[in-house]
């Protein structure tokens, strides 16, 4: 009885701190809709009857996984790559081909022998010493109920391919024949079976592009898809400067400055980081998943109940008029973000497509992935990194940002005032315990749960959209010279069960944004086009505004 008394002392303790908690929560969440009796008697009953066999499930689980692990090491020996762990697993559900990001780099070249070019330089990059990346040189498996990773030997000629070649009336492909074979290759297998993470492709059809007038430049697509589960958007910027010619700088070693302003924090800082994460998720996990049931169906208009797993794509490439515009109303209003005056004009936008197509929500949750270093690959060493300074995983942390539309009772307030509410919800974003609970799942929890488990899992935030802002490089090109690079833009994939996703590049000054979007939300090529046109014209009305307001 002496043993057992401050036990049970203390797990009494330990139950009415975790409900008064997760109640707190939340009660503050839901703006007092229920009553803290009936939020204490549902906590109660969770932590019971959810939270205590949930917690053992994720232990047994822990241990089968590393039993699995063991077993496949066994079997495959020195082939044998790892399972698949950590946020890389958020990418593995669904059609493999569909997890890929595609990455479209606009190449201007006179060249006839294009293929064979881009060709030799893929092979020089990645194949000419495989050991090197030895995650391009992998295949993905599955054995009781988890994806791992084992050595293969892909050739130049299975990753580097031509697109198709397609009929067309004058000598130039149009535009709008080329997001249809975009679309295409955006869909393709990947090689091996479709089980590689990585493949490319180059146009042999020159486009009809934003060519100087009289001039006699040639433009071609190349497409480098690269598979989320290996790397996300920062690795793939990285993974394509090493394509690219060296870049010569002024200053002394670009090389050093870069690499000490992206370095990984100490192992150390990292394990307590982990740590405190973990048991964060431990106390607040039960209000996570009450908040989840209880504000099922809100705040997502564009996810639905149904996909039609057809996508439909389209793109918008701006020279740097809106770059521009950015940073002159970031320097007028002040104590805001580039990223914020973009989610700005994304808001106002689709408030005006939702006010036209159906009933618009006052907000939407959005997905933002965040990486504090992703601010200096707008100063990537071209050319210069190396296979040791890349780190194959999802670096990025995602966020969940309700994105305010209808901003207080006037439906046409300024761009000013939306601003101000959008700075707002990016602070609320960042202090949220849901991105804190969320972050544990997405980079510790869920790489526990066996593929029918993770599949429901994954499918369950409830979030419309994933927003992604990517600094780009000036001006790069490719084979020494001969294929300059006009523009990049690339397609994220709509995971995690959202319906639409939105990705900004800037490089070389412009600003280039795609959109992704499932055809059961957005069946439409047009309307999809005239949400990313919208966004340019809110950043014009946005300038105008302020210039206004000053005069």
């Amino acid at each position: 009885m002496d043993l057992q008394s401050p036990f049970i002392y203390l797990a009494v303790c330990a139950f009415l701190v975790m409900v008064v908690a997760n109640v707190r929560r939340i009660h503050m969440e839901t703006y007092g809709k229920w009553s803290i009796v009936v939020l204490a008697a549902m906590v109660s009953v969770s932590i019971i009857f959810l939270w205590i066999p949930l917690h053992i499930a994720l232990i047994v689980l822990w241990m089968y996984r590393e039993i699995i692990r063991a077993y496949l090491k066994l079997k495959h020996g020195s082939e044998f790559f790892g399972i698949i762990g950590g946020s890389d697993v958020l990418y593995l559900t669904g059609d493999h081909e569909k997890n890929a990001m595609s990455i479209l780099m606009i190449v201007e070249s006179n060249a006839e022998d294009i293929y064979e070019i881009y060709k030799s330089v893929v092979d020089r990059s990645f194949f000419a010493n495989p050991s090197k990346f030895p995650e391009l040189h992998c295949v993905v498996r599955q054995f009781g109920g988890y994806f791992y990773k084992v050595k293969a030997s892909p050739t130049v000629e299975e990753c580097v391919k031509k697109m198709e070649e397609v009929s067309c009336e004058g000598d130039k492909i149009s535009k709008d024949e080329f997001k249809q074979l975009m679309n295409k290759c955006c869909n393709e297998k990947l090689p091996k079976g479709n089980t590689l993470f990585w493949d490319s492709y180059i146009g042999v059809q020159p486009l009809d592009w934003n060519s100087e007038p009289n001039s006699s430049a040639r433009h071609y697509p190349v497409v480098f898809r690269l598979h989320h589960a290996i790397g996300d958007g920062f690795v793939a910027t990285q993974l394509l400067s090493i394509l690219v010619d060296r870049i010569p700088y002024e200053s002394q070693d670009p090389m050093h400055t870069y690499l000490n302003k992206v370095k990984s924090d100490p192992p150390l800082a990292i394990i307590f980081h982990k740590i405190a994460v973990t048991l964060y998720a431990i106390v607040y996990s039960i209000s996570a998943i009450l908040l989840y049931l209880l504000n099922k169906g809100s705040n997502n208009p564009m996810q639905g109940s149904k996909r039609s797993n057809v996508d439909v794509i389209t793109m918008k490439v701006d020279k740097g008029d809106s770059v521009r515009r950015i940073k002159q109303i970031k320097s007028t209003v002040g104590h805001t973000g580039f990223a914020n005056i973009l989610l700005t004009a994304i808001s106002a936008t689709l408030q005006q497509y939702f006010e036209f197509h159906a009933k618009c929500p006052e907000r939407i949750n959005v997905i933002v992935p965040f990486l504090r270093k992703a601010a200096s690959l707008s100063k990537i060493p071209l050319g210069q990194l190396d296979a040791s300074d890349i780190s194959f995983h999802n670096n990025f942390i995602l966020l969940i940002l309700g994105l305010p539309l209808i901003v207080g009772d006037n439906h046409d307030v300024s761009l000013t005032k939306r601003l101000e509410a959008v700075n707002k919800a990016i602070a609320n974003s960042s202090k949220s315990a849901t991105n804190t609970i969320m972050y544990f799942w997405s980079h510790i929890g869920i790489q526990v749960l066996p593929i029918p488990m993770f599949g429901q899992v994954n499918d369950a935030p409830q979030s419309s959209a994933i927003l992604s802002v990517l600094p780009g490089p000036g001006q790069a090109s490719l084979a020494d010279g001969r294929m300059p690079i006009r523009n990049v833009m690339s397609w994220i994939p709509l995971a995690g069960g959202v319906g639409m996703s939105m990705c900004v590049i800037t490089y070389n000054e412009g600003l280039n944004v795609t959109l992704r979007v499932d055809k059961e939300i957005i069946s439409d090529e047009k309307v999809a086009q005239s949400i990313l046109n919208g966004i340019f014209e809110k950043l014009d009305l946005f300038e105008k505004e302020l210039k206004i307001k000053s005069d």
